[in-house]
């Protein structure tokens, strides 16, 4: 049975090599739990299931920490033997300069898979950084780990996003692999597998008259879903059209789910 606890918002369950290797078994115990928050970290755990296995075996197969905090929807993964606090003071300073975020801005989250914690002036948590982990192990199904299509009939893990607000225009896209990139402004393909948020990772949020969001690059480019989903998407287009729009959807976890206005198929990132 994992262990499982809980500290105010934060939770952790701590995993031998055994349920680290078996994630979803894991996950359905700790869903049997009659803990508060024991639903939040169950779900995390299946999602996350893939990083776990990974991190696990950077340990040498002793077990992870598995830590979260509700009311953020973050996640930080370590080998069992190592203090997620401990690793989150030594690193600090380097999660702050690959992510250039200000001290108190809430990076990203759940969606990237892990996330590293740095304190800060109001208990700031900055992540992103499993996007870049994601990448290069694959295991995801698509030949190019962060492609991102818009093809999908339901809202899975794959489909769902962390919007982190950089100002009150400006939004970066947080993805299970990494952050959204507009590569060179726009003009192309897009690429979900940053592990920072830099001038390509920021892109302006527009809200349309009839209640559908778009997504403009740094470079003027508007995030399309070809034919307007069913396809992959591109970050080439300068005007917002039909295929340019997108519901935005709140999911239970604080997570937010992009559907085509025109075709009705989720956002994807394989």
């Amino acid at each position: 049975m994992p262990h499982f606890r809980v500290s105010g918002l934060v939770w952790q369950v701590e995993l031998s090599n055994e349920e680290a290797n078996n994630v979803s078994g894991a996950a359905g115990a700790v869903a049997g739990s009659t803990a508060p928050f024991a639903p939040v970290a169950a779900v995390a755990l299946a999602a996350l299931a893939g990083v776990i296995v990974t991190v696990n075996q950077i340990g040498g197969g002793q077990g992870v920490n598995v830590v979260g905090v509700v009311t953020t929807q973050f996640v930080t993964i370590t080998p069992r033997f190592v203090s997620p606090v401990g690793l989150v003071s030594a690193f600090a300073q380097a999660v702050h300069a690959a992510t250039g975020l200000p001290g108190g801005v809430v990076g990203a989250g759940l969606g990237a898979g892990l996330a590293l914690l740095a304190t800060g002036p109001a208990g700031v948590v900055v992540g992103g950084f499993a996007g870049a982990i994601g990448a290069v192990i694959g295991g995801g199904g698509g030949a190019n780990p962060g492609d991102v299509h818009a093809d999908r009939a339901l809202v899975g893990p794959w489909e769902k996003f962390l919007l982190v607000t950089l100002t009150p225009n400006n939004v970066a896209i947080s993805s299970w692999r990494g952050f959204f990139c507009a590569e060179n402004g726009g003009g192309g393909p897009v690429h979900a597998n940053r592990p920072h948020i830099r001038t390509w990772e920021t892109h302006t949020l527009l809200r349309n008259p009839n209640g559908t969001v778009s997504f403009r690059s740094s470079g003027g480019h508007f995030l399309v879903a070809e034919s307007g989903g069913g396809s992959v998407c591109n970050w080439n287009r300068t005007a917002i059209g039909p295929w340019e729009q997108f519901w935005m959807e709140f999911q239970g976890d604080g997570s937010v789910a992009l559907k085509t206005f025109q075709g009705g198929r989720y956002v994807s990132v394989q």
